[in-house]
């Protein structure tokens, strides 16, 4: 099975990581979606670090603020 998850590698080789229902539950959950939006810094960061749900962050948003149980980018 071809997964879309990849941990990228120092010689710049891609490892498959298989995330489908790695982090699935019983019932659907809720998960923080962070963007790099002027208004992060109106939200409760404090509040969002300490939450046991799960973080998504996209590209470099919420760095130095709070650190991302997942993370995307793209730069072409």
């Amino acid at each position: 099975m071809n997964t879309v998850f990849y941990r990228l590698n120092t010689d710049q080789t891609e490892l498959p990581v298989p995330l489908e229902n790695l982090y699935a539950g019983p019932t659907p959950s809720a998960c923080w979606l962070i963007g790099g939006g002027p208004s992060l810094r109106q939200l409760p960061v404090d509040h969002i670090r300490d939450s046991p749900i799960p973080r998504m962050c996209i590209n470099l948003s919420g760095s130095r603020l709070l650190r991302p149980t997942f993370w995307t980018s793209y730069d072409p």
